[in-house]
């Protein structure tokens, strides 16, 4: 597993870090299946899982952004709409890599993942930290 869950993401609401490790539990399966299974597959059967796996990140991750903004809304965050925006990001870079698998010729199915572990590391630890360090200072009043 090489993405691994630690406090560095930890932001102390329960049900978002456990979201949090799910969405860090769907990279590392599709990093081993790309790692490991993928080099003996046909590269059609590689790019349509590629496609599948795209669309269940930006699925989750809806879902997910979905939890976070009702947190949001109930706390009044007053970074709401900037942090809205950076989730965004994240939908934008799952279209990119599924509009550019959908075309022919080579790509390399680990760099999306790459890239959206480097959002991930960014948003969580960053974003993700000013949202939490409100939420708990909000319930705690």
């Amino acid at each position: 597993m090489p993405f691994v869950w630690g406090e560095k993401y930890r932001l102390g609401i329960n049900e978002i870090d456990r979201q949090h490790q799910t969405f860090l539990l769907l990279l590392n399966k599709a990093h081993d299946f790309y790692t490991h299974a993928a080099s003996s597959l046909p590269p059609d059967e590689v790019r349509q899982r590629l496609l599948k796996d795209l669309a269940g990140i930006r699925d989750f991750a809806k879902g997910h952004f979905a939890t976070e903004e009702s947190f949001m809304v109930r706390h009044e965050y007053p970074k709401m709409a900037e942090h809205r925006r950076e989730h965004e990001k994240l939908l934008d870079i799952a279209s990119f890599f599924e509009e550019k698998a959908g075309r022919t010729g080579t790509f390399s199915p680990l760099e999306w993942i790459q890239v959206i572990l480097q959002w991930y590391d960014h948003h969580v630890q960053h974003i993700d930290r000013e949202l939490g360090e409100f939420v708990k200072g909000a319930e705690k009043r």
